[in-house]
Order: C-alpha cells, then sequence, then structure tokens
C-alpha cells in the first residue's frame, strides 16, 4: 500500500496549501476515521511476536475523545497480511476504514469487507 506523505512546503499559494492539508489529512491514510474528520494521534503499542510462519503487532490510538481505534496486523507465512481492525467506544456517527492500494488488479468483497491485492 502506497501511503502520502509528501506534500509542498513553505508556499503560500491557495492552491498549493490546499493539496498540502489534503496530504495530511487522515483520510488519505492508512487508518479509521469518524465523520472523515483528522484524528488525534495518541497511539500506544501493545503487542508484538514473531515465528517462522506468523507476525502480530497490536497497537491502538485514542483517535478521537469517544473512540479508540485497535489495529491487529497479522504477517501470515511471509506471504499474507491480515489486518483486523476495532473501533471502540461511544461515538456516533460514519467510521470508515480507508487503504490507498498501488495500481494493480484487486478484488472486493463488499459483503465481508475483504480486499484482495494481486500486486
Amino acid at each position: 500500500m502506497i501511503d502520502s506523505g509528501s506534500y509542498m512546503y513553505n508556499s503560500d499559494d491557495p492552491v498549493e496549501m490546499g493539496w498540502r492539508n489534503w496530504f495530511r489529512s487522515s483520510k488519505v491514510h492508512q487508518t479509521l476515521t469518524l465523520n472523515n474528520e483528522d484524528m488525534k494521534i495518541a497511539s500506544k503499542h501493545l503487542f508484538w511476536d514473531n515465528s517462522d510462519d506468523l507476525t502480530c503487532l497490536v497497537y491502538e490510538n485514542q483517535s478521537y475523545g469517544n473512540l479508540n481505534h485497535k489495529r491487529t496486523t497479522l504477517f501470515v507465512d511471509n506471504k499474507y497480511f491480515l489486518i483486523y481492525d476495532e473501533a471502540i467506544g461511544s461515538a456516533e456517527g460514519e467510521v470508515r476504514v480507508h487503504f490507498q492500494l498501488v495500481p494493480s488488479d484487486f478484488k472486493v468483497e463488499e459483503q465481508s469487507l475483504v480486499v484482495e491485492s494481486n500486486f
């Protein structure tokens, strides 16, 4: 997955500043948002372990006052990533998980919320 992270510095051009703000927004990164609003970064590492056929990383972020984002990432058989997101809290609104994929063939299974890339 690509991640936006380059933007323009030292410009007062309104168009360039608009692009800079867009690239800095949470919704264009590999994360979970509430109502497409920018999140607060307050991450906490919870767990890390690896073996020959499985690596596991778990962390959480108190992204919004009443919403905690917990992500578990598994790297299985040195071949597949499985990402499991949990939105925990009393927040109300639209929760979205954002991923930007590199140009390649991919399949989206909307019913099961699975995305498979052939990259």
